[in-house]
């Protein structure tokens, strides 16, 4: 792979952003990170700028059911993980520094 090879990730939206009913909430540590889970099972990733700008960075698809929680995993900030859980009872790990985020870890039906 040269080095002059540039890779832009593109996010194809119509002409309005899909609906995304918000149901849990989490804000990073740095403050410019802002995480949303949706009723439907979306997760959003949101930029804020130091002006509170919120400008969107990812949508990630993974739950079928209603986001309950999102929660920060780890206490590092140079890989910063979160872990989401849905009414399904599915609980998935992920990282959000990475781009684009991955799934690291995926627990099906999983109860407390």
């Amino acid at each position: 792979m040269s080095g002059n090879n540039l890779v832009l990730p593109i996010v194809l939206w119509s002409r309005t952003a899909p609906t995304h009913c918000i149901s849990s909430l989490l804000v990073m540590d740095d403050f410019s990170t802002i995480i949303t889970g949706c009723h439907d099972g979306q997760i959003c990733l949101w930029d804020m700028t130091p002006e509170l700008q919120i400008c969107p960075r990812a949508m990630l698809f993974g739950h079928t059911a209603s986001i309950t929680c999102l929660s920060k995993a780890s206490a590092s900030s140079d890989k910063q993980y979160i872990v989401s859980a849905s009414e399904s009872g599915w609980v998935i790990f992920l990282t959000v520094t990475t781009a684009p985020p991955q799934e690291v870890w995926i627990k099906p039906g999983s109860s407390c």
